[in-house]
């Protein structure tokens, strides 16, 4: 918004012109009184709250309250989708994150995981969907369930760029047996 200064001082140019112009003959305008710069004083800077945490951090801890959970159902289907991402990425080192340490379920996993790389395949679109989960043993760090899982469609990537499609699975029922590992669940075995 300009200030009174300025809306003066060009208040006065149109009426120096228009009164120079009147009578049909120009006359020298007056002077124009020099412009004073004001000072305007500048708006604080908004305070914006620093995030609290990165989405990213915020579901892998809604993930870890999971594992560290009780929900028998909650917890295999996070450790399924966690497999899944950690063979679809063939990172030996995500497996963690899903297989007890020493496990045979590790030892399966790291295998298969050679098993592709040897062959420079790889898997895309991997998934599986947990339709039930029935706890046959349960314990303070031990637990012993039967788990109905389906095997979503697919493909396997080749080393030439071919892609096979695999078609989803029949529901299987496995045997699952769950550890405690720093307090969150890992499979130990699967049967």
């Amino acid at each position: 918004m300009p200030s009174l200064a300025a809306t003066g001082a060009a208040t006065a140019v149109v009426v120096a012109v228009l009164v120079a112009h009147e009578g049909g003959s120009p006359r020298p305008a007056p002077p124009v009184p020099p412009v004073r710069p004001v000072a305007v004083e500048a708006a604080a800077p908004a305070q914006v709250p620093a995030p609290v945490a990165a989405p990213a951090d915020r579901v892998a801890e809604a993930a870890a309250q999971v594992l560290r959970g009780d929900d028998p159902t909650a917890v295999v289907t996070e450790l399924a989708d966690r497999r899944a991402r950690a063979l679809v990425d063939a990172d030996p080192s995500a497996l963690a994150l899903v297989d007890a340490p020493g496990s045979a379920a590790l030892a399966a996993d790291e295998e298969l995981l050679r098993q592709l790389a040897a062959a420079g395949s790889s898997f895309s679109g991997l998934a599986f969907d947990v339709r039930s989960v029935t706890v046959q043993e349960s314990g303070a760090d031990r637990l012993v369930v039967r788990a109905e899982v389906v095997t979503a469609e697919h493909q396997v990537r080749g080393a030439g760029g071919t892609a096979t499609t695999v078609a989803a699975g029949a529901p299987r029922s496995s045997r699952l047996e769950l550890v405690r590992v720093a307090g969150e669940w890992r499979i130990g075995a699967v049967g």
